[in-house]
């Protein structure tokens, strides 16, 4: 069971989701795949659960050489993680982090049906901004863990949130970070 942040940040997610106009693709759960190669065959394997997968179609268009008669498209990919009770040890954001290092890609499934792999992917770390005072020196833990695996790993961000905001209120600070990403100029807001 998720913390009471949790919850909200997965409403938050599930808002943008739904939002007609940022155009988002629908994956049928949040959980993340890539193929394994085992006894001479590939075979699916789960690498995680996150809490929040965001996906969008981006066309490629214009460039070098003859252009193809059929548009191509990116999937681009957002997955969220709440870093509220999870960050007390490195290994558990690095891991985390480590998807967009993944050589064999990483898998969502689409409500079609299909199972696509996710051509550029930004993990977002969602910190839950302070806590009471019995819990200051976790929080200030677990922020160190997060800022310092965003800042080693590329395509990987942090932002706060406060710890009492509303889903609405995560949904506005997520959208202003992702939305470079996954519909426009392709980078996040905090790193252009």
């Amino acid at each position: 069971m998720g913390t009471r942040f949790t919850t909200r940040l997965r409403d938050a997610v599930l808002s943008i989701d739904n939002q007609e106009a940022l155009k988002c693709e629908k994956a049928t759960s949040n959980s993340l795949y890539t193929p394994l190669y085992s006894s001479g065959k590939y075979r699916w394997m789960k690498v995680m659960e996150s809490d929040g997968t965001l996906v969008a179609w981006r066309p490629v268009n214009g460039g070098d050489g003859r252009q193809p008669t059929q548009t191509t498209h990116l999937m681009f990919g957002v997955v969220i993680q709440s870093e509220d009770a999870t960050s007390q040890v490195k290994a558990n954001p690095l891991g985390k982090a480590f998807l967009t290092k993944i050589s064999t890609g990483i898998f969502v499934d689409l409500r079609d049906g299909t199972r696509c792999r996710i051509d550029n992917l930004l993990v977002v770390f969602v910190l839950p901004k302070g806590a009471e005072a019995r819990r200051q020196k976790t929080f200030a833990r677990a922020k160190k863990y997060v800022t310092n695996t965003a800042a080693l790993v590329d395509d990987v961000v942090a932002i706060e949130v406060a710890r009492g905001a509303s889903a609405e209120d995560i949904k506005t600070v997520i959208v202003e970070e992702i939305r470079p990403f996954l519909f426009g100029a392709g980078r996040p807001k905090s790193e252009t």
